[in-house]
């Protein structure tokens, strides 16, 4: 059993990730469509033991990979912009 790590009694501590991938395959190793990901996660750890993990407990990701990894994650459209000192980078 799993059980969620609070920061204080009264806070939790839940974090949102971008995941802008670089090569995404099918099972039998076929390259599909780039996508990227927003993953929200807690800190977790298993009952009886200290060390606390990043669970992942949804997201949301291109309509074309819903239910996603761990079938957590809901069809969005997301964009991702990069910028570098101030300047945009066209080539992502």
């Amino acid at each position: 059993m799993w059980v969620i790590v609070r920061v204080s009694a009264v806070r939790l501590a839940a974090a949102t990730t971008l995941i802008d991938y670089v090569l995404v395959q099918d099972p039998e190793g076929k390259p599909l469509p780039l996508r990227n990901i927003v993953v929200l996660n807690i800190p977790a750890k298993k009952a009886g033991t200290s060390e606390a993990v990043t669970m992942v407990f949804g997201g949301f990701i291109a309509e074309a990979g819903v239910p996603g990894p761990y079938g957590v994650y809901g069809p969005a459209k997301i964009t991702a912009v990069a910028y570098c000192a101030g300047r945009q980078v066209d080539d992502l």
